[in-house]
């Protein structure tokens, strides 16, 4: 929710770009002196306001009777910028008790909207610094990437925690590896002798805790997170892509902390695999694997890249278009 034109803009492009056909609904707010501010300072995480418009929209509220007739004015015309753009809907927030306030919208929208064109130079609101996926100076012709042209900046430090993690997780945690029979066989020896098998949690444990923050969830998926571990470095152990939540980059939980989805884009850019960040399906965590040796679960294929084929199968045979076309076009331009 915001009130950048472009990044609305923007939105419509990458799908057109990426081929992906679905209805996209937008989302507006009337906007009142003190939304305006709790939003300005990023208290609610997705939603932009930036300090030029939290100005105009205190000086119009010094009349509250104009405020509140500028406020209705400024939803109509991002609504009416929003379906010249290709939304098919759009939520208005900001209204309570009654919905006086969403028909003069609808009304007053219903009236403008063929001049939405003309409003977009009010809506050029760009918070400074902020990311944009296209160049800022041609809205109308948003085709060619801005991103994905070069390699991205990581430090030592996470070159070869990656690297490492990276060639071990191929060799040990693959079911295509050649040794994958042999750890097959061993671990379901190991998994009749529980004294063993607790040796091996332990060391496990100690490895990973070290390595990765590990917290022993018993279903490992840093292979999903570029060799980062979702349950130690995300509050919201997502695993199939950022919350949407983070502001500059950082956890919206733990600000100071980086979000671990910024870390896997830097990874996956680096070593020229951005289209992992969208390939295939994430399934979710079997959470009744917690305190449960990841290992042997995987080996054992007791884990959710077994006992989830169906849903992977289903995954694979609906993929779209999106890792094919759109980031291999962009990595085609890269370097």
């Amino acid at each position: 929710m915001g009130y950048d034109a472009y990044k609305f803009a923007e939105l419509i492009s990458m799908l057109q770009l990426a081929e992906i056909d679905i209805p996209v609904i937008g989302s507006t707010y009337v906007l009142t002196p003190r939304a305006a501010r709790i939003m300005n300072q990023g208290a609610v995480p997705g939603a932009v306001v930036s300090d030029k418009l939290l100005k105009q929209v205190e000086v119009e509220w010094s009349n509250p009777k104009q405020g509140r007739n500028m406020a209705v004015e400024r939803t109509a015309k991002l609504g009416a910028i929003l379906k010249g753009l290709g939304y098919r809907g759009m939520h208005i927030g900001g209204i309570h008790h009654n919905f006086d306030i969403a028909g003069r919208i609808l009304n007053r929208m219903q009236k403008i909207e063929a001049d939405w064109k003309e409003f977009l130079i009010e809506f050029d609101l760009p918070v400074c610094g902020g990311f944009y996926a296209f160049p800022k100076d041609r809205i109308s012709d948003l085709t060619v990437p801005e991103f994905g042209k070069k390699s991205a900046p990581l430090e030592v430090s996470e070159k070869i925690h990656f690297q490492i993690l990276k060639s071990l997780h191929g060799t040990l945690f693959s079911f295509e590896s050649k040794a994958a029979p042999f750890f097959g066989k061993f671990c379901g020896w190991l998994d009749g002798r529980p004294g063993a098998k607790q040796m091996v949690h332990r060391l496990e444990s100690s490895i990973k805790k070290l390595l990765l923050g590990c917290e022993q969830c018993g279903d490992c998926g840093i292979q999903h997170v570029a060799f980062l571990c979702p349950e130690s470095q995300c509050p919201k152990h997502t695993r199939n892509g950022a919350c949407g939540g983070s502001r500059n980059g950082k956890c919206e939980v733990f600000p100071e902390r980086q979000c671990v989805w910024v870390r896997a884009y830097r990874r996956w850019a680096f070593s020229g695999e951005r289209q992992q960040m969208i390939t295939g399906c994430v399934p979710p965590r079997m959470w009744e694997l917690n305190h449960t040796p990841s290992w042997l679960n995987f080996h054992l294929k007791h884990d959710h890249q077994s006992l989830s084929t169906g849903l992977l199968k289903f995954c694979e045979s609906a993929e779209c278009s999106l890792a094919k076309g759109f980031f291999g076009q962009s990595q085609g331009t890269g370097k």
